[in-house]
């Protein structure tokens, strides 16, 4: 009888030692689980982190930037004007080639104007100050009162245009 309580025993023992064992394979499973998601949350923190520190280099000069683009503007329509007067020769020569060296500055760092004249009008890149009827079809740019300008990809001025109301 002792025999037969011993392996009574045993199976029991087994079947609980199975049933514990089941158990922590499906807790490992769970923590295996967790482990993998906590790695990815932290490869996806990681990635957003380094797409911010990015932006915040690529575009680290905006604001000074901003600042001086109503310089540009100015200079722009001071040139407009002694073209039409053409009086001291000298004086509009060293005005163009200040403004060309601070072209070439902009430029160095990746700033740049855009022309819109005759381009179909785009909110992401025109500000549209007035229509006015022409020739030209619906929508196209028909005059640029002051240019706009890119900072690498991004639109950091709009240019300020005359719109066409069409025929």
């Amino acid at each position: 009888m002792e025999k037969k309580d011993k392996k009574i025993k045993k199976k029991a023992t087994n079947s609980v030692l199975i049933k514990e064992n089941k158990d922590l394979k499906t807790e490992l499973n769970k923590y295996k689980d967790e482990k993998l998601r906590l790695m990815a949350d932290f490869e996806n923190l990681k990635k957003r982190k380094n797409d911010e520190i990015s932006n915040l280099i690529k575009y680290s000069g905006e604001s000074l930037i901003i600042s001086l683009i109503p310089i540009f503007n100015d200079l722009d329509r001071i040139l407009k004007e002694l073209d039409s007067v053409k009086k001291d020769k000298t004086l509009l020569d060293g005005l163009k080639i200040t403004i060309n060296k601070l072209y070439k500055i902009l430029e160095s760092q990746n700033i740049v104007s855009f022309n819109s004249e005759g381009e179909l009008f785009d909110p992401n890149f025109h500000d549209a100050v007035m229509t006015k009827d022409s020739k030209k079809k619906k929508n196209i740019v028909i005059e640029e009162f002051e240019k706009g300008y890119k900072y690498n990809d991004k639109v950091i001025k709009h240019s300020k245009v005359i719109v066409s109301k069409g025929a």
